[in-house]
C-alpha cells in the first residue's frame, strides 16, 4: 500500500544533512589516505611503478559510490521505519538488496566512467608525465566530496523513479 507524502521538507533536510556530512568526512578520510600511501613519493605516473595515478583513482572510484550508497539507503530506512521521514514504501520492499545492487551499478558506472577519463588524460598528456604529490593531494579529496554528495543523492533519486517512494 503507497500513499503519498504531505510534506516532504523533512527528507530534502535529511538528506542534505546527510550529503554535508558525507563530503565533508570524504575528503578528510581521502586526504589522509593519499598523504600517507604518498609519503615515499614525489611524483605518480599513470600505471607504472609501486604506486600509480590508477592504484589511487580506480579503488577510490568504486568504492566510494559502493559504501556511500549501502550507507544512505540504510539510514533512510532507518528513519522511515522510525517514522522520522515520513514517507510511505512498499511494505515488502527489499531496501539492503536494492542497496547492494544501487551500490554495485554506482560503483561500476563510476569506475567506468573514471578509467575511460584516465586514458583520454593518458593520450592527451605527453609520455613520461608524472603527477605531483601536491596536485594529487588536493584533486583526490575534493573528487571524493564531490562524488560522496552525488551518490548520497543518486539512490533516493533512483527510488523516486522506480516509484519505490513516493513523495
Amino acid at each position: 500500500m503507497l500513499t503519498v507524502l504531505k510534506n516532504h521538507e523533512p527528507l530534502r533536510k535529511f538528506l542534505f544533512k546527510r550529503a554535508v556530512v558525507n563530503g565533508i568526512f570524504n575528503c578528510i578520510l581521502n586526504y589522509l589516505i593519499q598523504y600517507y600511501s604518498l609519503l615515499k613519493f614525489e611524483s605518480l605516473a599513470f600505471f607504472e611503478g609501486e604506486q600509480s595515478m590508477a592504484k589511487v583513482f580506480l579503488p577510490l572510484l568504486f568504492l566510494l559510490p559502493f559504501f556511500v550508497t549501502l550507507d544512505v539507503v540504510k539510514r533512510t530506512y532507518k528513519e522511515i521505519e522510525k517514522e522520522k521521514l515520513s514517507i510511505l514504501h512498499e511494505e515488502d520492499f527489499k531496501w539492503l538488496r536494492f542497496a547492494r545492487i544501487q551500490g554495485v551499478k554506482n560503483g561500476g558506472i563510476a569506475i567506468g566512467i573514471g578509467f575511460v577519463l584516465l586514458l583520454v588524460t593518458l593520450q592527451l598528456l605527453p609520455e613520461g608525465f608524472r603527477f605531483d604529490k601536491a596536485y594529487i593531494l588536493g584533486v583526490v579529496p575534493v573528487l571524493a566530496g564531490v562524488l560522496a554528495v552525488v551518490y548520497t543523492y543518486l539512490p533516493i533519486i533512483d527510488l523516486r523513479k522506480k516509484q519505490k517512494l513516493i513523495f
